[in-house]
């Protein structure tokens, strides 16, 4: 891998960065609701809300990094 082929570090992104990977993702990966979690709400004493990710294609949040890359 050459070093201009280096992804960015997280103290190098910027909002360029995610708008860039948003607009490649938006044709791959689905839409997934937040689902409130009434047992960590209660446990923690606040709002607790799970993002479902279990519902991409691939049944998890890696597809946006992998297809990132790839892309």
């Amino acid at each position: 891998m050459k070093p201009s082929d280096r992804l960015p570090s997280w103290h190098d992104v910027d909002r360029d960065h995610i708008v860039s990977a948003e607009q490649i993702l938006r044709e791959v990966v689905r839409h997934t609701p937040l689902l409130p979690s009434g047992s960590l709400s209660q446990r923690t004493g606040g709002q607790v809300w799970l993002k479902a990710e279990n519902l991409q294609r691939t049944g998890s949040f890696k597809i946006r990094g992998a297809y990132y890359r790839m892309s």
